[in-house]
């Protein structure tokens, strides 16, 4: 039986089985593949068949990757907390409370982050963090998830935070 690791950070790996118009003769494991969080030691992934745990276990130690299992959700995890951070500094960018180094510089002394959200969503990409807002709405119909004007702006003329 095959095996196959995709990005499963804008849909779930149930939604994408299900959007098949066949039955799935392969194994299937999710993966944050977002930009930046590749480079990160400890990798992100999730399972579609829960019974499939041990099978997938082997694969990541033959494959020598050090992996945190999480469930099969729209946005995983690190990359559904980032994209709201870059959520909410958008607000605070558009209600005029601080400027864009202001806030990088706050996340990155606060929380010891790599990057402040502004340069975050550079790197990641607008479009990617659009869409992973976009779909967690979507997916979970919650109102906190409504996307800053300011992102949206940012997404649809293709703008950088950062020139």
């Amino acid at each position: 039986v095959a095996e196959l690791i995709g990005c499963a950070v804008k849909i779930s790996l149930a939604e994408l089985v299900a959007m098949a118009d066949y039955d799935l003769e392969m194994k299937i494991y999710g993966l944050n593949a977002l930009p930046t969080f590749l480079s990160r030691s400890l990798l992100e992934m999730s399972v579609y068949d829960a019974s499939q745990k041990a099978d997938f276990q082997k694969l990541v130690d033959e494959l020598e990757l050090k992996v945190e299992l999480v469930d099969d959700r729209t946005g995983m995890v690190t990359p559904r907390i980032i994209c709201m951070i870059i959520n909410e500094a958008c607000f605070v960018l558009q209600e005029g409370t601080a400027g864009i180094e202001d806030v990088d510089r706050a996340m990155k002394l606060g929380t010891k982050y790599p990057h402040g959200p502004f340069a975050w969503a550079d790197q990641i990409g607008i479009v990617n963090v659009y869409e992973v807002l976009e779909n967690l709405r979507e997916d979970l119909g919650d109102g906190k998830y409504k996307i800053a004007p300011l992102l949206k702006k940012h997404r649809l003329k293709e703008l950088a935070f950062y020139n």
